[in-house]
């Protein structure tokens, strides 16, 4: 091939364009050794880096005479093409802009920006990507922090292995650290980032960034709760919407509780509609100063004590007696809080010596204290059961036990430990030794006995001849993936199904051939085309109708 112009650029571009070399022509052509066979699973292209030969294949895919003769499985290879082309452009733009950023440092820092750079730098940048002023600093501020701190993160970027999207979360969520524990939040984000979700990466970032620098993270959150606002839009559809932003965890858990209570109480009352209806009801009544149950009119009126365990709304404290909610009058504290959701409590952080944040599947990361004030609040209501799992050292359940009857918790029962990390003082933090006796000697007060979890090959020790499991083999698998074991799904394993992988009583009811998936993904597996298989215990392979398969494994859990 001899030596080229730009597509496009006659002689009177020459100066605007110059010439191109032999070497850059055949980039810009189309290899005529890319066979399109190579967009199917497991052949070259789903390895190939997202540079200009992919990014001919994918041009050549896409050719109207071409795209409708390729097969299911070509064609998700091609959508993957391009979601790593789309990484790859993200990674150009935020080179570019970076280096931008570093040539419009206000040195002096008397006419800078809000972010630091000089007057107007901004408003070029904004020109070429069209975008307001204060969107275009905020990406100069942002692509710069990712080139300078988060190397391992923008190689994961350039090689197509994770998003702009995701590529954003990692540099906000690390944005309050300091460049030394940025970088070694780089570093274990970078190890995983690739096979998450946006919402999965969210929580480890969180989580990570907790652990590394808890006074850090806490300080993130006081910032943040300063802009803490009830906002109102209208939606695309016409519709509005009304959310708060920025809000205590606790409360805002209380008052979801304090709803769905309320709208299963309409429900039962003969109110029409769906749950989910009867709670934008409730919600809109509350913020209107409403009792939505006035609305069963022909119902008598309902004792508070029906709901109070569903969140503070109202309970008061008896002249010269003490609160009911575990308080005084001038600080009375949480209510007791029903744990119909799922608290996942490291135990280290629940004993004072570690600053891993707690988790509720399906909602979010709390912080340390959050956490222990949630345990205790948790632990008043008669109903709260206790659950116990093991971690093994590759972060995966090994063992899991429940505890039988209540167990009230107070932070005074915490063992002698500091808050872990960089909250903790001199001689606090207790050695491995320690740690485990007070973790022993919890578990002996809660009275748990874990059962072990089958993993690799199983003994079938929990087998059972009938279709419906038990409780105890049903909190297994849940311990075992904690949230549904459908490729990218993060919904609450506690809230699933306990699904046989090969129906009974074809197959057996037993930890090698259940698993937890959602409603959902229960009925997705049973559909025409789909198929699912569990190799071993705890490893779901997933073939769609495409015939392309996706692997999901046990939860490793990062405490």
């Amino acid at each position: 091939m001899s030596t080229e112009a730009v597509p496009g650029s006659g002689d009177h571009d020459a100066g605007r364009y110059g010439r191109v070399p032999f070497a850059s022509a055949v980039v810009l052509g189309f290899p005529s050794d890319l066979d399109l066979d190579g967009l199917a699973e497991g052949v070259s292209a789903g390895g190939m880096a997202p540079d200009a030969s992919l990014a001919a294949l994918a041009d050549r895919a896409c050719d109207p005479a071409i795209l409708p003769g390729l097969s299911d499985d070509q064609l998700l290879g091609l959508v993957s093409a391009g979601r790593r082309l789309a990484a790859r452009a993200a990674w150009v733009q935020q080179a570019a802009i970076a280096e931008f950023a570093s040539r419009r440092l206000e040195p002096d820092g008397k006419k800078a920006t809000p972010l630091g750079f000089t007057a107007f730098s901004p408003d070029e940048l904004a020109q070429e990507i069209i975008a307001t002023g204060n969107f275009a600093e905020l990406r100069m501020a942002q692509s710069r922090e990712a080139v300078t701190r988060l190397p391992a993160s923008t190689a994961l970027l350039r090689d197509g292995r994770i998003s702009e999207y995701q590529m954003k979360i990692i540099i906000e969520a690390t944005g309050c650290l300091s460049d030394e524990d940025a970088a070694e939040a780089d570093r274990l984000l970078a190890a995983a980032a690739a096979g998450l979700t946006p919402s999965r990466l969210r929580a480890m970032c969180t989580r990570i960034v907790m652990m590394i620098d808890p006074r850090a993270a806490e300080e993130r959150k006081k910032t943040a709760a300063k802009q803490a606002r009830v906002t109102r839009w209208q939606e695309d559809s016409g519709n509005a919407a009304l959310s708060g932003r920025e809000l205590p965890p606790q409360e805002v858990l209380a008052a979801s509780q304090h709803m769905d209570a309320t709208a299963r109480a309409l429900r039962a009352g003969g109110l029409p509609g769906t749950l989910q209806q009867l709670r934008v009801r409730v919600y809109l009544d509350l913020a209107q100063g409403l009792d939505p149950l006035d609305r069963l009119r022909d119902e008598p009126p309902v004792d508070d004590d029906c709901s109070r365990d569903d969140g503070p709304h109202g309970a008061g404290v008896p002249d010269g007696g003490a609160d009911p909610r575990g308080g005084t009058g001038s600080d009375p504290g949480l209510a007791p809080v029903k744990a119909v959701i799922n608290l996942l409590v490291p135990a280290g952080t629940l004993l004072g010596w570690s600053s891993a944040p707690g988790e509720i599947p399906g909602f979010g990361l709390l912080d340390p204290k959050t956490t222990r004030d949630l345990v205790e609040a948790a632990s008043k209501h008669p109903e709260t059961r206790w659950c116990a799992t093991i971690i093994g050292a590759d972060g995966t359940a090994t063992a899991h036990g429940c505890a039988p009857g209540q167990h009230p918790w107070q932070p005074s029962q915490a063992g002698p430990s500091g808050s872990g990390h960089k909250n903790q003082g001199p001689g606090q933090d207790p050695g491995p030794a320690e740690r485990s006796a007070e973790v022993a000697e919890f578990l002996r007060r809660l009275r748990v006995e874990p059962s072990r979890i089958a993993r690799g090959e199983c003994d079938h020790r929990n087998y059972s001849g009938k279709y419906v499991i038990s409780r105890k083999v049903k909190h297994l698998i849940q311990a075992r993936a904690s949230t549904c074991t459908a490729p990218g799904c993060n919904r609450p394993a506690a809230e699933a199904d306990a699904d046989h992988t090969i129906p009974w009583p074809d197959g057996p009811s037993c930890e090698c051939n259940l698993g937890a998936p959602c409603r959902y993904h229960h009925r997705n597996k049973q559909a025409p085309g789909w198929h699912l298989d569990q190799p071993e215990p705890g490893v779901f392979r997933w073939r769609n109708p495409s015939g392309r398969t996706h692997t999901t494994y046990p939860t490793r859990y990062i405490i």
